[in-house]
């Protein structure tokens, strides 16, 4: 099993990597706010959801375009998704830190 970088949707990857790392970055830099100054058990609770999201949404980009390489019997080769991969990120953890 050969994994390879070939997004179908190179810019929709590119877009939801640097989504993820800006949702990641803010709820940092926000966490650090909130630490150094009310220190709200609840905001830390979001925040923590906030890079859960983020975090996501750089799963999904590496996902999307680290792909599995097929040689069909005909020659051909074939880039497919890792499905278990797709599953526990798209249906599991993207959902979750949704909530």
């Amino acid at each position: 099993m050969v994994i390879i970088f070939a997004p179908q949707y190179p810019l929709a990857s590119f877009s939801e990597l640097v989504s993820g790392m800006v949702i990641v970055a803010s709820s940092v830099l926000v966490t650090r706010k909130v630490y150094f100054g009310s220190k709200n058990k609840f905001s830390y609770v979001l925040m923590l959801l906030s890079a859960l999201y983020g975090i996501c949404y750089i799963a999904l980009a590496f996902v999307d375009a680290l792909r599995t390489e097929y040689i069909l019997p005909s020659g051909q080769v074939e880039y497919k998704l890792n499905f278990n991969a797709t599953i526990l990120f798209y249906y599991y953890f993207f959902y979750l830190a949704a909530l």
